[in-house]
């Protein structure tokens, strides 16, 4: 028993330290890929004065920490998003890890986290959603279905039609009631992605709650500032969010709704 506790105390270190690396060089994807520059070269740098980033001044949040948050030879100040987002990825792994254990649907869960933050990160910053990102993501989920990980393949290809037909009909309608580009092609595209992993009813729940947060939030913003929200936050951002609260819970409230209306 003590030898299958220390087993598992092990597993779980190694995953949170491994999301903590992932973490790490998520954020250097979310730098570069808007930018449209290499995530393996050059080495890490600081982007206020070009240094190249010390080995001992790159580990995730401990060097952020010792260094109070500034650059060791400018001082300038380092955004909180780079911590989180490696504090974020290794809680997930951790999560998901102690759910599925080492498996197919852990690295299944892992790799859409994976992808839900970097492109609700980017969204955020430059208002984009990268096709690298989106459509690989469509392909990643499509191929995971064949192996029937979390859903058949029927359910995925039928997520991809549902999520981005379903954003495409609202964006569609949006133009002819009021003459306006509504939603780019980005977050269609994301919902393609979204449902290629989960399926159709996780899909629609994803655009359901990705709304709700994104018109909680809008109002808000609206009342506070008098601005435009779709300039502040765009709606990739909700999306992933969303997605991630389908990842974890989302299967559960489904059959929870079904079951209160049967």
């Amino acid at each position: 028993m003590k030898t299958l506790i220390s087993l598992e105390g092990h597993i779980l270190i190694i995953t949170f330290v491994y999301g903590l690396i992932i973490g790490s060089f998520l954020n250097v994807c979310i730098y570069r890929i808007p930018r449209k520059g290499s995530i393996v070269f050059p080495g890490s740098f600081c982007p206020s004065c070009g240094t190249k980033i010390r080995f001992f001044d790159n580990i995730p949040v401990l060097s952020y920490l010792l260094l109070l948050g500034r650059c060791r030879f400018c001082g300038t100040f380092i955004s909180p998003i780079y911590p989180f987002v490696e504090l974020s990825t290794a809680s997930l792994f951790l999560f998901f890890v102690m759910k599925y254990g080492i498996s197919l649907k852990f690295l299944f869960a892992s790799l859409l986290a994976v992808l839900s933050i970097v492109l609700m990160s980017i969204d955020y910053r430059h208002k984009i959603l990268p096709n690298v990102l989106t459509l690989s993501g469509v392909i990643l989920g499509f191929g995971f279905s064949l192996f029937h990980v979390f859903v058949t393949w029927k359910e995925s290809l039928a997520g991809i039609l549902v999520g981005g037909g379903l954003l495409l009909l609202v964006s569609f309608l949006y133009r002819v009631i009021t003459s306006r580009e509504g939603m780019g092609m980005g977050d269609i595209k994301m919902m393609m992605m979204v449902g290629a992993f989960l399926g159709w009813e996780l899909a629609v729940l994803t655009i359901i709650l990705g709304s709700f947060l994104g018109s909680i939030v809008g109002v808000f913003i609206a009342v506070k500032q008098k601005a435009d929200m779709k300039l502040i936050l765009p709606f990739g951002t909700f999306l992933g969010l969303a997605c991630l609260f389908s990842l974890i819970w989302g299967s559960s409230l489904v059959d929870w709704y079904l079951g209160m209306i049967k």
